[in-house]
């Protein structure tokens, strides 16, 4: 299982050493705060390196797969706030943040 950290972002690209030209063919993406306009995802990764991985990724063959844990819509609180057992009633049609 590949897992990445800030700093290791560009090893994501490179490849192994051992087997040239194998690249991971899962690759894991978060878009938490892209609903806030934000720069960068809730895991500090900016969007645009993102997208750009995205594009890396399947350009090679790879699997992309995509989360979004979203601020809640009802309570301003984090993906995984649980103050408020109306949150996905609420998103809803005829729920009061339904848009």
């Amino acid at each position: 299982m590949f897992r990445y950290t800030h700093y290791q972002f560009p090893l994501l690209f490179t490849a192994n050493t051992e087997q040239p030209k194998n690249y991971p063919a899962f690759c894991g993406w978060e878009l938490g705060h892209l609903e806030l306009g934000n720069a960068f995802s809730l895991d500090a990764i900016f969007f645009d390196i993102i997208s750009s991985g995205i594009q890396k990724s399947y350009k090679k063959g790879g699997n992309n797969t995509i989360s979004w844990h979203f601020t809640s819509v009802l309570t301003g609180g984090s993906a995984w706030d649980v103050t408020s057992n109306k949150t996905v009633a609420a998103m809803l049609p005829g729920g009061e943040k339904n848009e």
